[in-house]
């Protein structure tokens, strides 16, 4: 037992952010194969115990004294969380929030959007870094975002029409884009459009962030949400942990992790596109992309012209017809590789793929990893990877 190591992740809760934070860690020690790990939540942090190192995932209720209590206990922490970013002693390894701003963002502009607004919960380091990035990105395209006066308070009970929350909505510009920095928030917005009559995605199509299924799937439609790559997170801040107790020097400069993607469903499922003819053109493809069909096929369905149609879809969306009913199938290949047991010849197959090799070819080119390792890259456990409560160093047999 003198060889394994006792590593405590301290989380701020138990959140889906943090479950994957564990998740993560827990990938990362059962690789190494000589951490006792265990995991304890805010205000449960056993700090009588002398820890060889400590993954700290903090909250926007953790303060410095707590944090001073765990350098007491260890001599090796890393931060997954950005709070506290300002604690000379925490080396942070952790979300990269400007670019999950961004990202939203683009998800917008790809669905033809001209109005943009942005909800927050409050002045958080890392809220303000995605506000920043999706303000930013926004911007670059020649747009502007809309940002609500209304306090915490008044978003927090989605279910009053009381003044501030409605009049802000109805006054949105539509359709709109609106992105909220927590799938909280979002989850809030979407009630408040249901109270005051506002329609979800067609007038105001919103996204949020964490892919926490507590909050997508308890509004319909469900919820789009920015899914934060926090188990590779929890991965990687266990790495720089171990790197840490073996004596390696620290890193510089904070270590940002860019998030997976969009995670695509109901709340932004829409094309914000005023010409009728190109719209239908639009969701055309966006239907029938999986069933192999061609350029042709749209222009026959929609009775524009090829060239026509060229010009208008490469002047909305910025690609070719070809290009948006390819991007389209590779989407909805990545859905069918993250949310199902597929085999992937039958994703291939279902995505409109003459055969397995040119499917495997075209996704590699376009995401970078062939569909097998793109699966088991991002999908998402269904639960805890092990029990804290009786959490056995690895590698030994239970009665150890």
């Amino acid at each position: 037992m003198s060889d394994f190591k006792r590593i405590l992740i301290a989380t701020y809760g138990e959140s889906g952010y943090a479950r994957d934070i564990v998740i993560g860690a827990n990938r990362y020690a059962y690789e190494v194969g000589s951490w006792f790990m265990t995991h304890a939540i805010e205000g449960q942090w056993p700090l009588e115990v002398r820890w060889d190192g400590v993954l700290g995932c903090f909250g926007w209720r953790t303060n410095r004294d707590q944090v001073a209590g765990l350098l007491r206990a260890t001599s090796h922490l890393v931060s997954v969380a950005q709070f506290l970013n300002d604690v000379p002693e925490l080396i942070f390894i952790g979300q990269d929030n400007e670019r999950i701003g961004a990202l939203a963002a683009e998800h917008f502009l790809d669905r033809g959007f001209r109005h943009y607004a942005m909800l927050k919960d409050a002045g958080y380091w890392s809220t303000l870094l995605r506000a920043k990035g999706y303000r930013d990105r926004v911007s670059k395209d020649g747009f502007e975002v809309r940002e609500s006066k209304a306090t915490w308070a008044d978003w927090r009970h989605p279910g009053r029409d009381a003044g501030r929350q409605g009049r802000w909505l109805r006054e949105l510009p539509k359709p709109c884009a609106l992105f909220c920095n927590s799938d909280g928030v979002a989850w809030q917005a979407s009630i408040s459009c249901h109270v005051v009559g506002i329609a979800v995605p067609d007038e105001v199509a919103i996204l949020g962030v964490d892919d926490n299924e507590l909050y997508t799937h308890a509004v319909t439609p469900a919820l789009s949400s920015v899914r934060t790559n926090a188990e590779r997170i929890g991965y990687e801040g266990a790495r720089q942990l171990h790197a840490l107790m073996r004596g390696e020097k620290p890193p510089r400069e904070p270590r940002l992790i860019e998030p997976e993607g969009v995670m695509l469903r109901g709340s932004t499922d829409t094309i914000a596109i005023d010409d009728p003819e190109l719209k239908a053109a639009v969701r055309f493809m966006r239907a029938h992309a999986c069933e192999g069909i061609g350029v042709g096929d749209v222009v026959r369905a929609v009775a524009l012209s090829r060239r026509t149609l060229e010009m208008k879809v490469r002047r909305v969306l910025g690609r070719t017809p070809r290009q948006e009913l390819a991007r389209q199938r590779l989407e909805r290949a990545k859905e069918l590789l993250l949310a199902t047991d597929l085999k992937v010849a039958d994703v291939a197959r279902r995505t409109g793929f003459e055969s397995l090799e040119r499917f495997v070819t075209v996704f590699k080119r376009a995401a970078g990893l062939r569909p097998t390792d793109f699966r088991r890259r991002h999908r998402r456990p269904t639960g805890w990877a092990f029990d804290v409560a009786a959490a056995q160093p690895y590698g030994q047999p239970a009665d150890h």
